[in-house]
């Protein structure tokens, strides 16, 4: 992946003071959005405008990646400078400097910060109630993958090669470690951002066929990033053999990661909302009632 340097000129450190500040704003917004629609529906479209800019960029690097998988990840000229400007204020602010791809780190982490406050917005903001079951599993998956890049910006922090799901926990190195980033952030970047679309287009959490078209995407996709770490990554960089797909760290990686457990909430939510009347149902129940009584 790129490193970024610690010196940074005017606009990245604009873009990189831009994001800091969108956080407190954002909670703000999402905690004045429990009463106040327009607060709720700022934070909302903060958090999902800045995540689809953000998804095209793992798209944009997909393609390149896919043109020559051998080569170093892409990232787009504004996102450089963000992370440039990020590195700067760790080192001129924190005294945080040589650490190799820490502005990466610190950006992903910012703008997952940023994202997951406008899904906490969706779940508790007025006027979107009617969205809440579909949205806590969106808030559940971006929650995780908040965690992953936590765990991966903490570990370069310390000094020692960012450690998460994302990473295989340290077990792959060179071509296959690139491919398995840029795969596994490409994934699980447009799930995110597909599981709050739907939260977005829907009132009625996910039916008997959305449940099941959504986890079996879901885990589908899952298998991508290591299959194709496997595939494509210079031998003996991590993968030494078929056979190392199975081993214990592997498994986890595929396991702790957003993917599976969101699969599993969506299940089990979709079962739980079967068992139980709808709140729109309870209301017909309530005025047919009503009207039966006064006749």
């Amino acid at each position: 992946m790129n490193h970024i340097t610690t010196t940074a000129q005017t606009d990245a450190l604009v873009f990189a003071w831009l994001l800091i500040i969108g956080i407190p704003v954002l909670i703000i917004l999402a905690v004045l959005g429990r009463t106040r629609r327009v607060a709720a529906l700022l934070a909302v479209v903060g958090g999902v405008g800045l995540q689809t800019f953000h998804s095209f960029e793992h798209l944009i690097q997909g393609y390149f990646w896919a043109r020559d998988p051998l080569a170093p990840g892409y990232m787009s000229p504004i996102a450089k400078k963000a992370a440039t400007g990020l590195e700067s204020i760790a080192a001129h602010t924190f005294g945080i400097s040589g650490r190799s791809t820490l502005g990466m780190e610190l950006l992903h982490l910012v703008g997952n910060t940023l994202f997951f406050i406008g899904i906490i917005a969706l779940v508790i903001g007025a006027g979107f109630a009617v969205k809440k079951p579909a949205a806590v599993a969106a808030m559940a998956f971006e929650g995780i993958h908040l965690v992953e890049h936590a765990a991966l910006t903490a570990t370069t922090i310390a000094g020692y090669p960012a450690w998460g799901s994302s990473t295989l926990y340290g077990n792959l190195t060179g071509s296959q470690l690139s491919t398995h980033r840029i795969m596994w952030h490409l994934v699980m970047n447009v799930a995110a951002l597909a599981l709050t679309l739907y939260a977005l287009s829907t009132s009625r959490g996910y039916g008997r066929t959305a449940r099941w078209v959504s986890a079996g995407t879901l885990l589908a996709a899952g298998l991508l990033p290591v299959l194709a770490a496997n595939r494509y990554g210079i031998p003996m960089s991590g993968y030494g053999t078929t056979i190392q797909l199975f081993d214990p760290s592997t498994f986890t990686a595929l396991i702790a990661n957003p993917i599976p457990i969101t699969a599993l909430i969506v299940l089990m939510g979709a079962s739980a909302a079967k068992s139980r009347p709808t709140a729109d149902a309870k209301g017909d129940a309530k005025s047919i009632s009503e009207n039966t009584n006064q006749s």
